[in-house]
């Protein structure tokens, strides 16, 4: 799979939208090619991705443990074995005119 490659379309109201799919290198090379110097990647979802929205909620709902949760969840959204299976993925880059 290349850089951009459309992987297919998500149905929204009359029409779909084109879906794209980066491996996190891709998405960091793409960067690269827009002129920007990324500093960090994140996957959003980290690991509370894998987990039924159900069971996702009752965790959030649960002020005895949500706490340990979010903090797992931040501590390791930018490792690259999270970032990788995550479906949504945040930069942090640098225009090199701001350095």
């Amino acid at each position: 799979m290349g850089p951009g490659t459309e992987v297919g379309h998500v149905p929204m109201g009359p029409s779909a939208i084109p879906t794209y799919a980066f491996y996190p290198e891709e998405f960091i090379a793409e960067l690269h090619l827009a002129g920007l110097n990324p500093l960090a990647l994140y996957g959003c979802q980290g690991i509370g991705a894998h987990l039924q929205e159900d069971h996702l909620q009752a965790l959030m709902g649960d002020a005895e443990r949500w706490p340990t949760w979010r903090r797992v969840l931040l501590d390791t959204c930018n490792h690259p074995n999270i970032v990788g299976v995550s479906s949504h993925l945040l930069a942090v880059a640098r225009s090199p005119a701001a350095t």
